[in-house]
């Protein structure tokens, strides 16, 4: 049976939010960190759940009619995803239109890779990236599990708050916009980094060559990163410029006092370059890890004010990328989140993972299961791909 014929459409509908916006709340402004920061695309993530007997025994119409219901309240909260978009003025119109819900039976089980056919089932979420990063999406996600739990719209996070543009106001940003992505015939691998590879990367780290400056206490991000960063640099000799790399920093946590609720893309990309055109592992991940420490609560209030410099500096970066000059690898993680603890009444997911991506050289970092390891999805030209699962294999491999 091929791919076409495991996946039977069940319907499309339209869900609205249970209560109108008011219309105090009609509005709501982009921030000039949307504007800048987002690409125009969208970024699905699935939640896969084992069946059990609280889905085993109630039919799976029941189910999503709860799910329907609780999207519906969820929506009232969270009320800009029930709204549209319009970048060319930077506002989300909050008319209440309302936010797609598809629903589709699997014809597999849960184990071999919605509803499966094992009683399984697997909730993806899309929101244009535009309008949400991946701790707005998993705050929306969490309250949506709540509802359907019957806890009501709140759950472990706080109610969010629409008002980023207040600290960073949208700007005129005409002559300014995402690097138009070229049509490439892209792979999207996905490696696991469990514990005893993430344990050699950090030995690597730590015990560099005689007279290295060596990285005390490296994460399983940094790490992981630094792998595929080095990886790139050396597939990446033909370039006139020595690959640069680039991280989402989350700035929720990093502004004093903490913005954890702010809804948006609360975030920064951070620009890092190699120092040589074959660095040693350890220097890219000090590297790595000194270019994110830069990103601090100084950094972010400058930033709201004094714009034009990093404007300028990301400018310059993608017509390098665009032109050939510089290739780079950009990363996104979600290993802090709690993906894993989104509990919609039926246990918490055995699985949660992105999909592919249209940007080339764009990895997505996620923590696995068990809290120890990092699953990377690297998305990346098919050369690419299989000189990197050559030396991933053989990681920590004496």
């Amino acid at each position: 049976m091929d791919a076409e014929n495991h996946v039977k459409i069940i319907s499309k509908v339209i869900i609205k939010p249970s209560s109108p916006t008011p219309h105090t709340h009609k509005t709501v402004k982009l921030s000039f960190l949307d504007q800048l920061l987002a690409p125009p695309f969208y970024v699905p993530f699935i939640f896969f759940y084992q069946p059990d007997n609280s889905t085993v025994s109630v039919n799976h119409a029941q189910i999503s009619q709860q799910l329907k219901n609780s999207l519906s309240e969820a929506l009232t909260l969270f009320y800009p995803l029930a709204g549209k978009l319009n970048p060319q003025i930077s506002t989300v119109d909050c008319s209440d239109d309302g936010a797609e819900f598809v629903e589709a039976r699997v014809h597999t089980c849960l184990s071999d890779i919605n509803f499966f056919d094992c009683g399984g089932i697997a909730i993806g979420i899309c929101s244009s990236h535009q309008l949400t990063d991946g701790a707005s999406l998993v705050a929306f996600v969490d309250s949506w599990a709540a509802a359907c739990r019957g806890q009501g719209q709140k759950g472990n996070f706080a109610p969010p708050s629409f008002d980023l543009a207040r600290y960073f106001p949208p700007r005129n940003m005409s002559g300014f916009g995402f690097p138009e992505l070229k049509k490439e015939k892209l792979v999207t691998k996905r490696f696991v980094f469990d514990k005893e590879k993430l344990a050699a990367l950090k030995c690597a780290a730590v015990f560099g060559p005689p007279g290295s400056s060596a990285v005390k206490g490296p994460t399983r991000v940094e790490v992981a990163s630094a792998f595929i960063w080095k990886h790139f640099i050396e597939n990446g000799h033909h370039v006139k410029n020595v690959p640069a790399a680039w991280h989402i920093v989350n700035l929720r946590p990093r502004v004093n006092p903490t913005m954890e609720n702010v809804f948006g893309n609360f975030i920064l990309k951070k620009f890092i370059f190699s120092s040589g055109a074959d660095p040693e592992f350890h220097e890219l991940v000090s590297k790595m890890r000194n270019g994110l420490r830069e990103i601090d609560d100084e950094y972010i209030r400058k930033l709201s004010r004094e714009y034009d410099g990093y404007v300028s500096d990301i400018s310059k970066f993608y017509d390098l990328v665009a032109s050939g000059e510089m290739e780079s690898v950009g990363f996104s993680s979600w290993a802090r989140f709690p993906v894993y603890e989104m509990d919609y009444g039926w246990g918490k997911p055995v699985w949660v993972c992105p999909t592919s991506c249209p940007e080339k050289n764009v990895v997505f970092l996620m923590g696995t299961k068990d809290g120890d390891g990092i699953e990377a999805w690297v998305n990346m030209l098919e050369s690419s791909s299989e000189i990197l699962e050559i030396k991933f294999k053989l990681l920590g491999i004496n």
